[in-house]
Order: C-alpha cells, then structure tokens, then sequence
C-alpha cells in the first residue's frame, strides 16, 4: 500500500492583538518585552511558523482598538495605522479595530506597603470590545462551517467559554497560541496549545521594510520599531 498523503487542516486564526501585544512585546513595568525588535511582524508566516505544514491557514482576523497619540508618544497612533496597512496589503490579515478604551478607577492593596495607606486608588485604562468581537466571529464562522478548526492567539481566560462553546456544541477543534511565560489558560479547554514565544518564529518573520498598498501608496516600517 502506498502513503496516505493527509489533506492539511483547514483553519481559521483569529489573534488577540493587545494580548499578543502585551506578552511578545511589552516586559514588566513597561519595559521593552524579550521581542521588542521585532514588533513589524509579519502574523501569517509567524502563525505558520508556529502551527508547521499540518495545518492549511486561511483567513487570519486581528482584533484590537486604534490607539490615540499620547504626551509620552505623539507618533504610537502612526506606528500602529502603518502596521495595519502593512498586515493587510502584505499577509492579508482583516484587521478589527473596533474595540474602545475605558479610563476607570480601581481600589487595591499595595504588594509592598510602606507607610499608610496600604490601600490606594488608581486610575487604570483597559481595552473594551476587542475581546467580544473575536469571540463573535470565532463562534460565527464556526456555525458558518467556515473552517475545519480554529486557532485563537490569545492567554485571556475570558475566551475560554467560547472556545469550549465552538468545541462541544459546534464540534469544532480550537487549538491555541500562547507566548507566556506560565501554564496557558487554555490548558484544559483547547485541543492543544501551541507555544508561540520561540525567538526565532520573531526573527524569521519580519514584514519587507517597504510594502507597496492597493491604492498605489507605499507603507515603510517606522524607525522607531
């Protein structure tokens, strides 16, 4: 008998971008991430690089929130605009970037207090709807038949009732990316979590410095990335 050639999976990706963001790029109080150099990264081949030739990758969805320029950082909004464009006109990434940000005020316990009070408030900006739209259409194209399983980039113990959703109920296989450094939260909800922070799956996979655009315009890598 000859080989069975096995047909690759047919997925769909859909990538927590501030998530992903946050673990890849960003270490602890701010500080540059272990893969700050490589943020122009191109999310199709890093995805395949991450996945190998099983899988088939189809439509990849980036879900985040358009920041605002800043005091500290009048040109971050620019940065971002020019990876979008670059991640669509390059890997053909559908960008979502309809997600909002929320000021608020928490109340905590200081970790190492000095003197009173242990208790401080603080104002907090947290990203809102990026989270709920990936997992609509993670549910949505799976009722769709749209893909023979998925793959959601994320660490957010907030999409696990939809990935279980898409698995029991829709019989759809998740699989996971995950680039923290800890046990992933999807560790008993997904089909198999894959680990997403080798270096060189960053190195590897940088977008062209220069990318020409649909409309006959240009996008460059910006100099600060």
């Amino acid at each position: 008998m000859g080989t069975e050639i096995r047909t690759p999976t047919r997925v769909n990706v859909y990538i927590d971008g501030f998530n992903f963001y946050y673990a890849a790029f960003v270490g602890t109080q701010g500080k540059p991430g272990r893969y700050s150099e490589f943020k122009w990264l191109d999310l199709r081949s890093y995805v395949k690089a991450v996945l190998g030739s099983t899988f088939d990758v189809g439509e990849i969805r980036y879900f985040s929130t358009r920041v605002k320029p800043s005091t500290g950082d009048p040109e971050k909004h620019l940065r971002q605009d020019a990876y979008f464009r670059a991640l669509g006109a390059h890997a053909g990434v559908d960008i979502h970037a309809d997600g909002q940000f929320r000021k608020r005020h928490k109340r905590g316990r200081l970790i190492e207090p000095g003197s009173p009070p242990s208790i401080v408030q603080v104002e907090v900006l947290e990203e809102k709807g990026a989270d709920v739209n990936l997992a609509s259409w993670l549910v949505y194209e799976a009722c769709q038949d749209a893909f023979d399983a998925a793959v959601v980039v994320s660490d957010d113990s907030d999409l696990i009732g939809p990935v279980r959703m898409v698995q029991d109920r829709l019989h759809k296989d998740v699989f996971v990316i995950h680039l923290r450094n800890r046990r992933s939260s999807f560790a008993h909800a997904a089909k198999y979590v894959y680990r997403g922070d080798k270096s060189h799956f960053f190195v590897k996979n940088q977008l062209p410095d220069v990318i020409d655009l649909p409309n006959g315009q240009m996008v460059r890598r910006p100099s600060a990335w």
